[in-house]
């Protein structure tokens, strides 16, 4: 896997870990991470590359969710959460913006599945570019969702984790 730089979103929930657990501090989490306290400084301040090790012992560690969507993009290609960074990211921000993306891919979901069901010869241009642009439509109604998800969460008070798992036993592939 790839060795990469943290992104500012990425490393300000971090940072958040550390303000929401004032106990801990930075030097416990280089420890845990198994580098010194000036590595992770530099880790956080984007001039350090991170090893798959060592973003998996820090998504242990942090028990954060969009950590964790954020590492398993860097590292196995999933799609994350969406980041607008032309929105807030507080609660009404985020439900604006799941409510924006999915109309735009209920707008032309029946549109698409006729074009899909049309033998490719009979196609005209718009089911074409319909069955080109679909696809991404709806990533990016699942990324909008995903960061509605960590938000309610996060300000309910509730670990997304046990949802997560149900949801996963039940319908996990």
């Amino acid at each position: 896997m790839q060795e990469v730089a943290f992104d500012k979103p990425l490393v300000g929930r971090i940072r958040e870990f550390f303000t929401k657990h004032p106990e801990l501090h930075q030097k416990d989490m280089a420890k845990a991470l198994f580098m010194s306290d000036s590595q992770l400084s530099k880790l956080l301040n984007g001039s350090k590359f991170s090893s798959l090790a060592t973003r998996v012992r820090l998504v242990h560690w942090v028990k954060d969710i969009l950590v964790s969507w954020s590492a398993a993009r860097i590292d196995f290609g999933l799609p994350s959460f969406m980041f607008d960074r032309r929105r807030t990211g507080d609660l009404l921000g985020l439900l604006c913006q799941e409510e924006k993306e999915s109309r735009e891919r209920e707008e032309i979901q029946a549109e698409y599945l006729d074009a899909l069901t049309t033998t490719p010869i009979s196609r005209t241009a718009r089911q074409t570019q319909l069955i080109e642009m679909f696809p991404k439509e709806l990533l990016e109604d699942i990324g909008a969702k995903q960061a509605l998800f960590a938000k309610i969460c996060e300000e309910s008070g509730k670990d997304p984790q046990p949802f997560i798992d149900a949801y996963n036993k039940q319908y996990g592939g």
